[in-house]
């Protein structure tokens, strides 16, 4: 049995744009012939989203301010790409400007993630960062608010665990990286 998928009409239609992002609506005709409109996020650029670990094996971690949720969110850095750079300077440059801390060695996990494909548009490659040291300061944007803070892995894992860690690509990170941080002979076990 074959599936028919909805067909794509026109342009999408932008209702407010900001920071690089967009809310846009697109319509689609379903195989029955019924046109529909959805509304989705969209962002031009590609993400990179890190999870660094210092040579310890604790989580360099950050309460950040995030706007969506009105409120500081326990998660991992990340960014966009810029002109020029490629997904692995943004996992460099945005660890660095949000944390001061620089990786080892940076393992890529996904290079194509969405986090939630029904009403996202942009994609995110996901990275372990091993082997982090501390360098200097952060360097945060404007509109920035971020408070660097170490975990055990263990306590990370056990905190994500009993749902105390909100953010999914910050769950999805350190889930893929598990193999990587057994491997490494770092404390892996579920709470």
């Amino acid at each position: 049995m074959s599936v028919t998928y909805p067909e794509k009409i026109g342009e999408p239609e932008v209702l407010a744009k900001s920071f690089g992002r967009m809310l846009r609506v697109q319509k689609y005709r379903h195989p029955d012939g019924e046109v529909r409109e959805y509304s989705h996020w969209h962002a031009e650029g590609y993400a990179s989203i890190v999870l660094p670990i210092t040579r310890g094996g604790e989580v360099v971690a950050q309460w950040e301010f995030r706007y969506g949720a009105g409120q500081p969110i326990l998660e991992v850095s990340g960014g966009t790409i810029k002109p020029g750079q490629t997904l692995k300077d943004v996992a460099r440059a945005e660890l660095r400007q949000e944390t001061g801390y620089v990786p080892g060695e940076l393992i890529l996990l996904n290079g194509e993630m969405f986090s939630d494909p029904a009403s996202l548009t942009y994609r995110q490659a996901l990275w372990l960062a091993k082997d982090c040291n501390l360098v200097g300061k952060q360097d945060l944007d404007y509109g920035e608010y971020i408070e660097t803070c170490l975990f055990p892995l263990e306590e990370w894992l056990e905190m994500i665990w009993s749902a105390k860690i909100k953010d999914q690509k910050t769950v999805a990170v350190t889930m893929l990286a598990l193999p990587h941080l057994a491997y490494l002979g770092l404390k892996v076990r579920h709470a």
